[in-house]
């Protein structure tokens, strides 16, 4: 679950073009309500709502400060419901949600890709294939020296 947060944060950092670390920033024990923090935080919010199976307490706890305390889940609601008047109502917001919604399936297209790669099965796989194209190989070389 850990890296679909990762990937769901980057996503939400490359396209707003904010870091995780200024837009989840506390102050005075207050996260920011600063518009250009608080689209970030919606973006990253429905993301982990709509594609994870965190529940709405623990996308809150995404967004912990240095003494624990993240956003309520009442935050979370009202985010979401935000986020969804947004995306009927501003082009805007709507593209950069789709924009940022893409780069993140991409990103985990891209990590399941590599996991396949690395795995045991597929490199087996691989292996095997290899080893009968050699036999391939040898043996049409064996035919062209025999011709010779």
């Amino acid at each position: 679950m850990e890296h679909l947060i990762k990937f769901a944060t980057e996503a939400v950092e490359e396209t707003t073009g904010i870091p995780f670390s200024v837009f989840s920033h506390y102050t005075k024990g207050k996260i920011s309500r600063k518009a250009e923090y608080v689209l970030p935080r919606r973006l990253l919010t429905v993301i982990l709502r709509d594609n994870t199976t965190l529940t709405i307490n623990q996308i809150g706890e995404v967004f912990k400060d240095n003494h624990g305390v993240g956003q309520n889940h009442s935050t979370i609601i009202k985010s979401i419901i935000k986020h969804n008047n947004y995306v009927e109502t501003d082009k805007k917001y709507h593209a950069l949600y789709l924009q940022t919604l893409d780069l993140f399936f991409s990103k985990v297209d891209h990590d399941k890709k590599i996991a396949l790669l690395n795995s045991p099965e597929y490199r087996a796989e691989v292996k095997e294939k290899l080893n009968f194209h050699m036999k391939q190989a040898e043996q049409c070389i064996n035919q062209l020296k025999s011709a010779i």
